[in-house]
């Protein structure tokens, strides 16, 4: 008989890849380090959804935040 169970890494895996958007952050962010906005802007996602996105990929160790103190550039 198969064992037909699903292993929990790649289930784990799945759920955070479905969650719409994350799949274009993180082929995006294969680039290497971006600021929010080259990603805002790159991706044509809003403020609020990326900021949701990446707070998860955090979460799970995806992606690593970086906060620099300085005053953000007014293009």
């Amino acid at each position: 008989m198969v064992d037909k169970t699903i292993c929990p890494k790649f289930e784990s895996a799945l759920n955070i890849l479905n969650k719409r958007w994350t799949g274009l952050i993180i082929f995006q962010l294969l680039e290497g380090a971006q600021r929010f906005s080259v990603l805002e802007g790159a991706i044509g996602i809003s403020g609020r959804v990326l900021s949701e996105r990446l707070k998860d990929l955090e979460k799970h160790g995806i992606v690593i935040r970086n906060v620099y103190n300085e005053t953000p550039s007014q293009n």
